[in-house]
């Protein structure tokens, strides 16, 4: 692919060398001695005129300080959309709509989490808005490596923020005992073009070679979280046709199962699952689809890698949730035109979308961030691009920050 048609912003240019000054042609030695007479003159003359300046206090006269250049203005926030958000241990890597450059998406990355931004450069042609949001984007690997991989599953380009960006043509290669520790997040399912049944595959980022799971789980898997070292999937068992979950703590190589015999199975529902490693439990939510990129949930499950299945029930009907994540503690944090916690003791919090700055807000796509932090989409009225991080995922413990590269 041609390098130079990238994705990104433009690479800094070096400042123009500034010019030498030229050395003076020496003079005759008599010059010299005239020229050391009138100069001691004219800085006794100086010198005195000086003082009686000062004593009259004269006004009007220039600085003799160098004068100092005034700062310009700050950069303006992105203007525009989030396209598509992924989080690893130290950095956030944003794909946002930059509205301000003909709505081009632009490849952003924030180590402190979002004071300072820094665009990156990816191979290949310019992308559409549209194509942007196909792309599944994970961060994994102790090196925070993010991965792009397309929706037809054909390559994958992996590279962060201190390493270049290349792209690899994904292929198929022999089936693997286990996820490798540190990249189980690469872990996908199959789509039905490929498989005729579902099975878990990993793809390899550095490589592009795709392996199926040699151990593949007992449930048929309709959905996948991943959460740490843990993999979780749940589906319809044909057998029993009720759900069912299973999770493996060694990477895929063992499996555990547990049934979910309340769990609704009608048709047309849209399944998350949300692992919560430090508990060995995950959330297991269901919803239907309202035609704007959210859901009305009806179920919501607590599932435990040992132990009965237990139901959620919020107190008063949910709105349209735009995403959900599982804190480390087991609380469900659930945004949207609302934002909704709820704690496994049976505890709830609820509010409207917040501001900042007298600017409203409502946050999507929420997950763990860096820095045991939770992150999200903020999507703001006033159009700028903005992340929005929190420490308890409660409605008014959200930082909102907009996204501003540096000039």
């Amino acid at each position: 692919m041609d390098d130079d048609d990238v994705i990104g912003s433009e690479s800094e240019r070096a400042p123009e060398p500034r010019g030498t000054l030229r050395r003076g042609v020496p003079l005759p030695a008599a010059v010299h001695s005239h020229r050391r007479l009138a100069v001691t003159l004219l800085v006794l003359v100086a010198f005195g005129g000086v003082v009686a300046i000062s004593r009259a206090g004269v006004h009007g006269l220039k600085s003799a300080e160098p004068a100092v250049q005034a700062a310009g203005p700050p950069a303006p926030p992105l203007s525009g959309q989030i396209l598509a958000l992924a989080a690893g241990q130290n950095v956030v890597y944003v794909v946002a709509d930059d509205c301000a450059q003909d709505c081009r998406p632009l490849l952003v990355a924030t180590g402190d989490d979002g004071r300072t931004w820094a665009g990156l450069r990816l191979p290949g042609a310019p992308v559409t808005a549209a194509t942007a949001r196909t792309w599944r984007l994970t961060v994994t690997g102790g090196e925070d490596l993010l991965a792009i991989q397309d929706p037809a599953g054909k390559t994958v380009t992996v590279g962060s923020t201190s390493s270049r960006f290349q792209t690899h043509k994904i292929v198929d290669g022999p089936p693997l005992a286990r996820a490798p520790a540190g990249w189980e997040a690469m872990l996908d399912l199959c789509p039905r073009i490929r498989c005729a049944t579902p099975a878990l595959e990993y793809v390899e980022p550095r490589t592009g070679v795709r392996s199926l799971l040699e151990t593949q789980p007992p449930v048929p898997a309709r959905v996948l979280g991943v959460g740490g070292s843990q993999i979780w999937v749940a589906g319809v068992d044909p057998g029993t046709r009720q759900w069912a979950a299973a999770v493996s703590a060694d990477d895929g190589a063992t499996w555990a199962t547990s049934a979910l015999p309340g769990v609704s199975t009608a048709a047309g529902l849209v399944a998350q699952l949300l692992p919560v490693p430090e508990l060995d439990q995950a959330y297991l939510v269901l919803g239907k689809p309202d035609g704007q990129g959210g859901q009305a949930l009806t179920d919501i499950w607590s599932v435990r890698a040992s132990g009965a299945p237990s139901q959620v029930r919020p107190s008063t009907a949910l709105g349209a949730v735009e995403g959900a994540v599982a804190t480390k503690d087991g609380r469900l944090v659930l945004t949207g035109t609302t934002t909704t916690v709820l704690s496994p003791d049976g505890g709830e919090k609820r509010s409207d979308a917040s501001d900042v700055d007298s600017t409203r807000f409502v946050l999507s796509n929420p997950m763990r961030g860096p820095h045991q932090l939770l992150v999200a989409a903020a999507i703001r009225t006033d159009g700028a691009a903005s992340i929005a991080l929190s420490g308890t995922g409660d409605a008014g413990d959200w930082d909102v920050r907009p996204i501003v590269l540096a000039r």
